[in-house]
């Protein structure tokens, strides 16, 4: 890639070609010390894939997008789309992922959302779901390309863990069944007795 560090009435700008694509943005300073390490970090940044600094400027904010999904999830069911709309609105009061720009969201404000869901008493099915939700908004803003690359969401888990229990009775019936309809089956060698 190549780089080329700018000045501009008295503050400097880096322009770099990365694979191809022209990336320029104000570096905010006038002294060039600073102007080169900035500059440094943002060709590191580049390097390693990490667009941030430039699409997230560019991208949307949730709040922005919603109309957008409203009309897009339109074509669901009744219950599905009354699903996203209500999750989507819970999302809308924590104001870092409702009013940020898609771009800057990151695993570290997701965690945050998720900690202070939990602190408000609510269950990891619930919280779960949220996150759930949140991720097919980003992977569509992806697609739409809207922003570059998707944070990792990681559901919680124990979720809606259960426990079954048979029945005495239950193995009992199983076990006539079983010994009734397949005599010479591996499948009584299984059972537990």
């Amino acid at each position: 890639s190549r780089r080329m560090l700018l000045k501009r009435r008295k503050i400097y700008s880096s322009r770099i070609m990365h694979e191809g694509k022209i990336y320029q943005q104000s570096l905010r300073t006038t002294n060039h010390t600073i102007a080169v390490r900035r500059e440094a970090a943002v060709h590191a940044a580049l390097l390693a894939g990490d667009f941030t600094s430039f699409d997230a400027k560019k991208s949307p904010s949730l709040m922005e997008l919603a109309p957008r999904l409203h009309a897009y999830w339109a074509r669901l069911k009744p219950s599905t789309l009354k699903f996203y709309k209500d999750t989507l609105k819970t999302i809308s009061v924590h104001h870092d992922l409702w009013v940020g720009k898609l771009g800057r969201i990151n695993e570290q404000m997701i965690e945050t959302f998720t900690q202070r869901r939990l602190a408000d008493g609510k269950a990891i099915a619930t919280v779960n779901n949220e996150l759930r939700v949140l991720r097919v908004v980003l992977r569509r803003a992806k697609k739409w390309k809207l922003i570059r690359a998707v944070p990792e969401i990681e559901i919680l888990p124990n979720e809606g863990m259960r426990d079954y229990v048979i029945s005495p009775q239950i193995l009992a019936d199983m076990v006539k069944l079983a010994h009734k309809n397949w005599p010479r089956s591996v499948f009584r060698f299984l059972l537990p007795f």
